[in-house]
């Protein structure tokens, strides 16, 4: 890789991290606020569900912003939006004494700059010439990975040492990251993006049966991702007996740790393999896991199969990116397009699991079966809910054997006059 191209490519790694600190902060803190402002679970339940509506958003109308700015002042917006949220939270919470709105707020403009980070960071790196295509977006996304391990890492231990009474200072070190973001980006070459832009795929290719089995694919890669990332603490607790507080140091960090390995690994050694053939290998072996963590009855054995999860999945978002890029897709409208259907996912996986497990809860047979094994209501619905999710890799395996991307490389590249 060109030297004059480092710099792009540190300011998109920074950019996915960035978006790993807004996706992970507010559902560390979460447990503060209701402790500390009295908010009800279904209020901290709208929060979460906001950062990922906002970047669904951003998602589909940041594609038309670009044409008119261009990727710099795009991607720079985006970076201060993500500052100004993260700066906001405390501000804001202060001066309206702990006000509910106020969270609204910082949450939602931080999201959609989180989201407008994605639709663009992904284009930025595409663009980069000499980085072999097989493994772009999985180096790229491993940032996201190690973003998220030192978000919940550091706040976690950061709440610790400092009390809940001085969490105003945690989102506004963190602010720290978007900031820097925006300085790189205001001074990386991105021209090559905008150049390649002009030759994006044609709107008719989105309504192609490989862009929809792609945009399939990218919904179950987000639900698989979240929803055990965000169960990964409750089995901490559970496997190891320790503190809320140890659990969300231990399992969510297991589960961004290895997933960001994979992405490394694959950024290492990936570069001659056949990239549809290891998703297809993942998909098998994240319905093992989500499998195995709901079967055991070994709740240590569960946390191990539930740090596996984050290895399986660690190939199936950008990936899936990577595959279309293979195929002659291009452009922010196709990047955001599936980023989107990603995002729905993540939205969709957490519904599945908790509405199971609300289901086998109240469910006296389900409960009756449990018991004959020794498990709890809690546990049994818990593992309810993570039997039933191993459906959502399976279908991503159908989805792969059906599209043929490995032998199909050219279903989104543009036609020629």
């Amino acid at each position: 890789m060109k030297k004059e191209f480092r710099l792009t490519l540190a300011s998109a790694r920074m950019g996915f991290f960035t978006q790993a600190i807004v996706n992970n902060l507010a559902p560390i803190l979460f447990a503060l606020f209701r402790s500390v402002y009295g908010f009800s679970y279904l209020q901290v339940g709208i929060l979460a569900a906001l950062n990922f509506s906002l970047q669904l958003c951003a998602d589909l109308s940041a594609p038309y912003i670009l044409p008119r700015f261009g990727y710099r002042k795009c991607v720079m917006s985006a970076q201060a939006l993500c500052a100004a949220g993260l700066l906001l939270m405390p501000i804001l919470c202060i001066a309206s004494q702990g006000n509910y709105f106020s969270f609204v707020v910082s949450v939602s403009i931080y999201s959609y700059g989180a989201g407008m980070i994605e639709v663009f960071a992904s284009p930025i790196v595409e663009a980069i010439p000499d980085i072999p295509q097989n493994t772009k977006m999985t180096t790229l996304h491993s940032f996201y990975s190690w973003g998220q391990a030192a978000c919940v890492a550091g706040s976690t231990l950061a709440l610790k040492f400092i009390g809940y009474s001085n969490w105003f200072f945690i989102p506004a070190v963190w602010s720290i990251v978007p900031i820097t973001g925006f300085f790189l980006f205001s001074r990386a070459r991105l021209d090559m993006a905008d150049e390649a832009e002009k030759d994006k795929t044609e709107p008719m290719k989105y309504l192609s049966k490989s862009f929809m089995l792609m945009a399939l694919i990218m919904l179950c890669a987000g639900a698989s991702e979240i929803a055990m990332s965000e169960w990964s603490s409750l089995f901490a607790e559970e496997a190891l007996g320790i503190s809320k507080l140890s659990g969300d140091l231990l399992g969510p960090c297991a589960f961004a740790l290895l997933m960001g390995c994979g992405r490394l690994l694959h950024a290492k050694f990936g570069e001659k393999t056949d990239l549809a053939k290891l998703i297809f290998a993942c998909s098998l072996m994240c319905a093992v896991c989500y499998l195995g963590a709901a079967l055991s009855l070994n709740s240590v054995v569960s946390l191990v199969f539930c740090a596996l999860t984050g290895l399986s999945v660690s190939l199936m978002w950008p990936g899936a990116l990577s595959l279309v890029a293979q195929s002659g897709g291009s452009g922010a409208k196709l990047y955001g397009l599936l980023a989107a259907f990603g995002d729905i996912g993540c939205i969709i996986g957490p519904v599945i699991t908790s509405t199971v497990s609300e289901f086998a809860d109240g469910n006296e047979h389900i409960r009756s079966l449990g018991a004959s094994f020794g498990l709890d209501a809690d546990k049994t619905a818990l593992r309810a809910s993570l039997f039933v999710m191993a459906a959502v890799p399976v279908i991503m395996l159908i989805c792969l054997y059906i599209s043929g991307f490995s032998k199909n490389k050219k279903d989104f590249q543009k036609t020629k006059k």
